[in-house]
C-alpha cells in the first residue's frame, strides 16, 4: 500500500512501511491518514533530484502517533474550517449518510450553504459523494466527526436538527421520511 501511494518500488519503501504497520497496526483507514499527516508535516516531501517521495527515516521512527485512527481524524479534522467542521458535526448526527434532499432542511439551522461544504469535505475524502446522498467514507470517519462535539454539545445539535425537520415536516403536511428522522433526532437530543 505505501509502494503504491508512494509510486515507488516495494524494495525502496520496505523500511517505511514496516515502521507505518507497526504504528498503525496494519488498518489501511489509519496508514492513508497517517500518509496525508506526514506530508503535511514535512515528514514526507517530493524530491527533485531524483524526482520522488523522500523521508527520514529515523524522524518517523521517533515521531509520537496517535494511538488509534480516531485520535488521527479528530486532529486532522480539527485542522478544517470552522464551516467544515460544522457540517462534518451535522453529518454525524444525521448517521452514517444525509440525503441531499434534506440539506436545504438543516442549513436553515447552521447558517451555511450545507450543500457546499459536504461537497469540500467530499473533496477532502472525509465523504463520499453519491448520487442522492453524502455518505462518511468510513465508520470511523463519522465516529471522528460525532466526536468533535462535547455531549452537550452533540444532544443540543440533535434537538436543534430534529425540531427543524419537524417543524418542516408539519408546515408542509409532510408525515413521511422527513418526520421520522427528525423524531429520531429529537429522540437522541431528549434527556
Amino acid at each position: 500500500l505505501v509502494s503504491d501511494a508512494l509510486q515507488l518500488f516495494p524494495r525502496l519503501t520496505r523500511p517505511l512501511s514496516s515502521i507505518l504497520h507497526h504504528k498503525t497496526r496494519g488498518n489501511p483507514l489509519f496508514l492513508s491518514q497517517l500518509l496525508a499527516s506526514l506530508r503535511e508535516e514535512g515528514y514526507l516531501y517530493l524530491s527533485l533530484n531524483p524526482c520522488r517521495w523522500v523521508w527520514d527515516i529515523d524522524k518517523i521512527f521517533d515521531l509520537q502517533i496517535a494511538d488509534n485512527v480516531l485520535a488521527l481524524l479528530i486532529r486532522e479534522m480539527g485542522k478544517l474550517s470552522d464551516n467544515l467542521q460544522l457540517g462534518l458535526k451535522v453529518a454525524s448526527c444525521m448517521g452514517s449518510f444525509v440525503k441531499k434532499s434534506t440539506l436545504s432542511i438543516l442549513a436553515s439551522v447552521v447558517d451555511v450553504e450545507l450543500h457546499e461544504v459536504l461537497e469540500e469535505i467530499s473533496r477532502k475524502g472525509f465523504m463520499d459523494d453519491t448520487e442522492d446522498r453524502y455518505r462518511f467514507s468510513h465508520d470511523r470517519v463519522q465516529q471522528a466527526a460525532y466526536d468533535l462535539m462535547s455531549p452537550y454539545e452533540r444532544q443540543a445539535q440533535h434537538m436543534r436538527l430534529g425540531v427543524t425537520m419537524c417543524t418542516h415536516s408539519i408546515s408542509n403536511n409532510d408525515m413521511g421520511e422527513v418526520f421520522f428522522m427528525a423524531l429520531n433526532q429529537i429522540n437522541r437530543g431528549g434527556p
